[in-house]
Parts: C-alpha cells; sequence; structure tokens
C-alpha cells in the first residue's frame, strides 16, 4: 500500500510505504488532488519504472497543470527513494 503518512492511522497499515503527500502538496502549493499524481510516482519507483515513461504518460493524458502533475509525480518518485534503493 501506498498511504499518505500524513492522515492520522495509516501508521497501522501493514506493509506500506509512507509518503507525506498532503505536505508535498501544500509545500507545492498544489490542490489536494495531486496526492494521487505523488502516490502514482512512489508507485512508479516501487515497480522500477523509468521516470520518463511516467512522465511521457502523464504529458498524453493530463490536459490541465501539466508541469505541476510532472512536478508532483516527480517529488513522490523522489520521497520513496530510500524505500527502494
Amino acid at each position: 500500500f501506498i498511504v499518505d503518512s500524513d492522515k492520522a492511522g495509516v501508521h497501522d497499515t501493514v506493509n506500506s510505504i509512507e509518503i507525506p503527500m498532503t505536505t508535498i502538496a501544500r509545500e507545492k502549493n498544489l490542490p489536494l488532488i495531486v496526492r494521487n499524481t505523488i502516490a502514482l510516482g512512489a508507485l512508479a519507483r516501487a515497480l522500477s519504472t523509468d521516470f520518463l515513461v511516467v512522465e511521457d504518460v502523464i504529458r498524453k493524458c493530463i490536459r490541465k497543470k501539466v508541469e505541476e502533475n510532472v512536478g508532483a509525480c516527480k517529488e513522490g518518485y523522489n520521497a520513496s527513494r530510500e524505500v527502494f534503493k
């Protein structure tokens, strides 16, 4: 499971990857909906997917705030770096 470590109660989840998605979104001054894109970045790292592949998909599928979503995804990808060395 990839969970938002900012949410209460998620720390009890077994085998979870905790990413501070709410904190990342707020620090980047982005709407909280981008937590999904942050989680996508963490999932990409978990699956050993090259970030450029995910970035290409985002650019092809998202029509609004593309750069913000690419950045949010990169944040999730980087935040999970310690888990998936």
